[in-house]
């Protein structure tokens, strides 16, 4: 895994669906009912919430006759994660709330989403989250696949926040004559607020990033554009999601990237460990405590896919524990210790692996070991994953370079969940016509996944002819990964 790069993927682990109240707040639970009206799919609802930035609750809820609905008992207002194969989105839950969401997914906007309707309580807060979900889509760095320039960059940035301002202050308006009902609205709105000035500000160091701009013109960029936001000066605010994402990953990476000429020996020594070095050094307080529990958390969710020549994660816990709270310490290791014990059906390098069936654009299917060469690189991907998407131009540059070699070869294998959106995808990025371009399906919690320790992603995985797994861990492509893939791909070649 390349630790150079932070992932947007690893919020999943660590930052998603935290209480829009300060965690240390407790107060007495109530209960909210949440009732969903889904037409025109059987696909069971997928919930994921949490009062705090570590412990997770995870439903899945099945349809009766286009109906399911959850009790959640709460101390704190949440937004819940809703989605399953047709659509994905966010609601906002309170104590003693009683919601109702009804969700078509024949009725799709003009940028692919599926609207949900919300009725009952927190209507205004769920009708602010919809609006914005479906109506506006994120500035793109590229448009049609082609790059835009900086300056246009920044025009949609600022016509984007324009239009979302807009609608959270219509909205906060609206809320004003509500208060006296739903208590909780006047906040809700302050935090979306704050969301959207960390929002942007990580948009623009995303930009960066993903240009991979050099120390000298990153340093002049982020002078002109993020240093008059004043964001970095701030103290984290639990409350905001992209508060929270800022600091863990938007600004930690930029202060990293601008290390490389200094910290690089420590960078490669520690792995992601690195980040809890750096944290300590940048930051202090409130958003010291919570990037540190933060990526502990996150090394906790990868401890098997975490490579042993970097200093071992409960060690690292009892070594930064002393800057998080001491049941948070004691859940990290209780969890590391859980997730790091091994399971059988689990790949492991050397080993080889059972064949399986793969299918192709026209959707015709074969066996997978039938592709492989002396060296076979594998690119696990999603249409959902922008870095995976970006890496495909640097595939094809190690591609480009091995044209004349006839023992290696290069797939891809799709993990998304619905075929029609991968064939769909294919046809947008013109890469139909590549003969090893397969589906699997499942995402990542599926048996394909769990077998080959899929938990991010982009990925890359290493085989030879026979199937033998060479490397379950290749490097990155992407960046300063590149040259070293190529050269653990060369070793391989040069022992056969």
């Amino acid at each position: 895994m390349n630790v150079y790069k932070i992932r947007i993927f690893t919020s999943f682990f660590v930052l998603r669906f935290v209480s829009i109240f300060n965690a240390n707040a407790v107060s007495p639970l109530k209960t909210a009912v949440v009732r969903f009206e889904v037409k025109n799919t059987s696909s069971s609802l997928k919930l994921s919430y949490s009062e705090d930035h570590l412990r997770y609750q995870n439903d899945t809820l099945k349809l009766r006759n286009g109906v399911c609905e959850k009790i959640i008992k709460l101390s704190k207002p949440i937004y819940v994660s809703v989605r399953n194969d047709e659509f994905y989105g966010q609601i906002f839950v309170a104590p003693g709330y009683k919601s109702k969401f009804v969700i078509d997914v024949m009725k799709k906007t003009s940028n692919g989403n599926v609207r949900f309707e919300s009725l009952g309580d927190g209507k205004i807060a769920n009708d602010y989250l919809n609006q914005t979900r479906v109506g506006m889509t994120f500035p793109r760095t590229k448009i049609a696949d082609k790059p835009v320039s900086e300056n246009e960059y920044l025009i949609a940035v600022d016509k984007y926040f324009f239009i979302r301002d807009s609608i959270c202050y219509s909205h906060k308006k609206k809320c004003e004559t509500h208060n006296q009902i739903e208590p909780y609205l006047a906040l809700f709105f302050d935090t979306e607020q704050t969301n959207t000035r960390f929002c942007r500000g990580g948009l623009l160091l995303n930009l960066m990033s993903n240009r991979r701009y050099s120390k000298e013109r990153a340093n002049t960029f982020f002078a002109k554009h993020i240093e008059p936001l004043g964001l970095h000066k701030e103290q984290v605010n639990i409350e905001s999601f992209d508060s929270r994402y800022f600091f863990f990953s938007y600004y930690l990476g930029y202060v990293r990237d601008q290390s490389w000429a200094t910290d690089s020996t420590l960078m490669i020594k520690n792995g992601f460990g690195y980040n809890l070095i750096l944290s300590t050094k940048i930051y202090q307080g409130q958003t010291h405590r919570f990037v540190i529990a933060s990526w502990l958390n996150f090394l906790a969710d990868i401890c098997k896919v975490y490579s042993s020549k970097y200093p071992p994660i409960d060690l690292l816990i009892e070594q930064y524990g002393v800057y998080i709270d001491k049941a948070d310490k004691a859940f990290l290791l209780a969890k590391y210790k859980k997730n790091s014990q091994s399971d059988p059906t689990e790949y492991t390098e050397n080993e080889i692996i059972k064949d399986f069936t793969v299918t192709d654009i026209s959707r015709a299917q074969t066996n997978f070991k039938s592709k492989l060469a002396q060296v076979t690189l594998i690119d696990l991907w999603t249409t959902w994953c922008g870095n995976c998407v970006e890496g495909f131009a640097d595939i094809e540059q190690i591609a480009t370079h091995y044209a004349d070699n006839k023992s290696i070869s290069f797939i891809k294998v799709s993990l998304d969940t619905k075929i029609e959106k991968w064939q769909g995808t294919c046809q947008r990025l013109k890469i139909v016509d590549s003969p090893n371009n397969f589906w699997v399906g499942g995402e990542l919690n599926s048996p394909f996944s769990k077998q080959f320790k899929v938990l991010y992603l982009p990925r890359i995985i290493l085989l030879n002819q026979e199937g033998k797994i060479l490397k379950l861990f290749a490097p990155d492509p992407r960046g300063k990964g590149r040259k070293e893939l190529i050269a653990i791909i060369d070793k391989y070649l040069e022992r056969n």
